[in-house]
């Protein structure tokens, strides 16, 4: 049996344990009366499975990363060969701008960022102008300068620690959903170790300079269908998600 070169976690009592997970669940099946406790020692299983799977990627991971020269370079070659999938969409994506159907990815991108950027402050344009009382008169930004007319109290930020680290790393779910750097959320758990002391000098830089990096402001936005929505052509049909 040849296995693959990034699941090379994979051990023998493994395979075996997929290999019975999958009897298990073609017994439940074909079972006449769908046992109850059948079922239930089925779900525990594949609890037991997907722990067990877990704790082999990242031992095996772990090993790497400690028995290599260059950690850092190891464990960026991790994240490529895990995270180094292409996108399968049969879906030409296009949209219908002033009459014409536009399939270029540029413009369908600007497209999209403009109407989700400006259509908050439109529809408040819109609601001010329907209305008939005072507020009508000034617009937002003016009310909130006369709302808070007294400067706020300064804030005192603690600075960040170790511990606080592997806290909110604990409490995240172990996800494969990820941002626009394509990194995993559960890969991004499996490395906090080895990259919590950089992480806590730039979270400290950043609340003793008071500056946000700018490459932490870039964000993954997609335009997602509205549900009930048939037409795929407009841009009012889509949600930012």
């Amino acid at each position: 049996m040849v296995r693959n070169k990034c699941k090379e976690w994979l051990t023998k009592g493994i395979l075996i344990s997929c290999e019975h997970k999958k009897n298990l669940y073609r017994l439940f099946r074909t079972s006449n009366t769908r046992s109850i406790v059948l079922k239930g020692f089925y779900k525990k299983y594949c609890k037991i499975l997907t722990s067990t799977i877990q704790l082999a990627k990242t031992l095996y991971f772990n090993h790497l990363i400690s028995q290599s020269e260059n950690k850092t370079k190891t464990a960026c070659n991790i994240v490529t060969s895990l995270t180094n999938k292409q996108a399968n969409s049969s879906e030409e994506p296009m949209l219908v701008i002033k009459g014409k159907l536009i399939k270029n990815p540029q413009i369908l991108a600007d497209t999209f960022s403009d109407y989700f950027c400006n259509i908050v402050e439109e529809s408040v344009t819109i609601i001010i102008k329907q209305d008939n009382n005072d507020f009508s008169k000034i617009s937002y930004k003016q009310y909130s300068v006369s709302a808070f007319q007294q400067p706020f109290s300064p804030i005192k930020l603690k600075p960040v620690m170790g511990k606080v680290i592997y806290e909110i790393n604990k409490s995240l779910k172990c996800k494969s959903s990820y941002g626009y750097d394509e990194v995993p959320l559960w890969i991004v758990k499996l490395s906090v170790p080895f990259i919590s002391s950089l992480l806590i000098y730039i979270f400290n830089k950043m609340l003793s300079t008071g500056t946000f990096p700018s490459w932490m402001k870039f964000s993954h936005v997609l335009p997602l269908l509205k549900k009930g929505k048939k037409l795929k052509c407009r841009v009012t049909d889509r949600y930012p998600y």
